[in-house]
Formats: structure tokens, sequence, C-alpha cells
């Protein structure tokens, strides 16, 4: 019988040549555009990603928070080039942004590239990132958008920003919570690899998985999956607590029992 064929989305440079790079092997130079999609005939995916630092084989991998992730901003983030508040009208694709606590040297010149950009006042966007500038001496973030703003930008209404999901990647932890994938092969600091999104895959597993198991992401193991809540047991009928589940990505579901600090088989469901 034939092998199955794979189907590569998304997986172009401007040139048009396809992403070649082998889902067990790395490059230290960019095969294709971050965030390809590459699909195989048994249903897993893969999404091209860029190491931040090592990512390890088999363990859950997420962006850097403190470069890729800007939570919400403060009200007085919206200002000029020289760092006056100012509203923007609809149709901007060019924001500054001013936020110390939030944007700041960490996101340099280029990481948000390929991210998205949400107005949480208005609920408009997401819209996506071109690229950014920072200037350190200013504190002042430049953010070119791909398309024109639907809506009015008040100087004082916020916005979040979320970089590229796929670019610089880590062993994920409680910090960076935004799952990219899991990489069958470790992908070192500055290289580019495979992660994997969906599909049957292995995962380093904290505490005892059985057949079956909802399964989230570790808040005691960097890059593993543990049952939903940790496996914690409510101390009588009346003591009902969610806390630790609604902090806990989901990452898919088990395919047999696994002890802990092995690897367990899982269905991968982060796309």
């Amino acid at each position: 019988m034939a092998i199955p064929g794979t189907n590569i989305i998304n997986a172009s440079n401007t040139s048009g040549p396809q992403v070649s790079l082998g889902l067990f092997e790395t490059t230290t130079s960019q095969p294709g555009p971050v965030g390809a999609l590459r699909e195989l005939a048994d249903g897993r995916r893969f999404r091209l990603g860029y190491a931040f630092s090592s990512s390890t084989a088999n363990k859950l991998c997420a962006p850097d928070a403190t470069s890729q992730v800007a939570a919400e901003g403060a009200a007085t983030a919206l200002v000029t080039a020289a760092g006056v508040a100012t509203d923007y009208a609809a149709g901007a694709t060019t924001l500054y942004l001013k936020d110390t606590a939030v944007f700041q040297a960490a996101n340099s010149d280029g990481v948000f590239a390929g991210g998205l950009l949400v107005h949480a006042n208005g609920g408009g966007g997401p819209y996506r990132i071109i690229t950014n500038d920072y200037t350190a001496s200013t504190s002042i973030m430049k953010i070119l958008l791909e398309d024109a703003t639907l809506q009015a930008f008040d100087s004082e209404d916020e916005v979040a920003i979320m970089g590229l999901l796929w670019n610089y990647l880590q062993v994920a932890d409680s910090t960076n919570m935004g799952l990219a994938g899991i990489p069958m092969v470790t992908v070192a600091a500055g290289s580019y690899g495979w992660f994997q999104t969906r599909g049957i895959c292995s995962c380093l597993a904290d505490g005892t998985i059985t057949d079956g198991m909802l399964l989230t992401l570790s808040d005691g193991t960097a890059g593993a999956v543990q049952p939903i809540g940790g496996d914690a047991a409510m101390a009588s009928e009346s003591d009902t607590w969610f806390g630790d589940i609604e902090t806990e990505p989901i990452v898919g579901y088990a395919i047999g029992a696994t002890a802990s600090t092995k690897y367990a088989t899982i269905m991968l469901q982060i796309e």
C-alpha cells in the first residue's frame, strides 16, 4: 500500500518553495514562514516554530510570555509618536503605545510580527501586526497593522497584543500558557522545527494518567500534562473548588494509562 501523502498549507515563502524540513529535523536557517501548517493523512498537524530557548522533545511548548504577550495595557497607552495621549480615527494602520509596565524592551523590534492586536474596549479586531518597533529612550512602541482599523480608538481605550503563537518558543510552564505544540525532536534555541498541534503524540506525564482522562498543562512540571485539576480530590461533598481547573489550558485526553514521569500517549487537541 502506498504511503499516505502530506498536505502543506500556508507553507510557502514569497518566492514559492514549500517547507521541505523533515518532522525530525531542525535548522538555524528559516525554511519557511513561522506558523506554516503541515497536515498528515493520519490526522496529525504540525506548525513550523522558532525556539527562543531549548524546546525539549515530547514536552509542551509555548511562546515566551515576557516578550510575546503584552496583556491589556493601561487606559493611557495610546499616544502620538511624541508620547502625547491621542485618539485614533477608524482607518488607522499605525498605532503608538506607551505603557512601561506592559510595552517594554522585552517586546523588542519585530518580535510581534505576525501577531495580533485586540481593541479591549470596543471588541475590535484582532488585527494582524506586520511588525513593531520599540524606542528605548522614549518607551514608545510603534505598531504597523496589516489592515486598517474598523473602529476609532479613544486615547483612554485599552489594547492587548499576542505575538505569533509559534514564534519565540520555550518549554511551557504556569507563566507561559499560550500553548503552541509539542516537538518530536528537541529544537535548540535559535532554531526552527515542527511542533505538533493535533493528533496522537507523546508527552511527559505529571501524575498518574488513566485511559480517557482529560489532560491539562501541568502546574508543577514544565512541559508536562497532568490530570485536569492536578487530580485534586474534594475534601467533602460540599467542598467544590475550581481554582486549579480555571487556570490550566486544556491539552487533550489520554489514550491508555501512564505512570507519572513517563511519557503518555495522548490525543492532542490544541487546534
